[in-house]
């Protein structure tokens, strides 16, 4: 059985190509932009990826839910060799070390 990539390059308007990758923690796909200017680092590999530095992202989680949920969300975590180390700073109550997913979107 071949390995499943744990992220999905996707294009974005800006003409710039992203990544994403579904969070254990939020349960939602985070977008992180591996090309181009202020691009982060990362090992190339869709299936054990590693990017630096950190993983930081915050906002609105149901932003665009009906009705509409002002609840905010932050999201910092480490990710390397297709682990996911989430940080005491997450609003979620996940933590420490986990296996990142293969890349599954349930709704195209």
């Amino acid at each position: 059985m071949a390995l499943q990539p744990k992220l999905r390059r996707i294009a974005l308007a800006d003409q710039y190509f992203h990544h994403e990758f579904m969070c254990p923690g939020c349960g939602i796909e985070h977008p992180i932009k591996l090309e181009g200017e202020n691009a982060w680092a990362w090992n190339g590999d869709l299936i054990e990826p590693t990017f630096n530095p950190s993983y930081r992202i915050q906002g609105v989680l149901g932003a665009f839910s009906t009705p509409p949920d002002p609840t905010p969300y932050l999201c910092h975590s480490f990710i390397e060799n297709g682990r996911i180390n989430f940080l005491n700073d997450c609003t979620h109550s996940v933590r420490g070390w986990h296996d990142l997913s293969r890349y599954v979107k349930l709704m195209d």
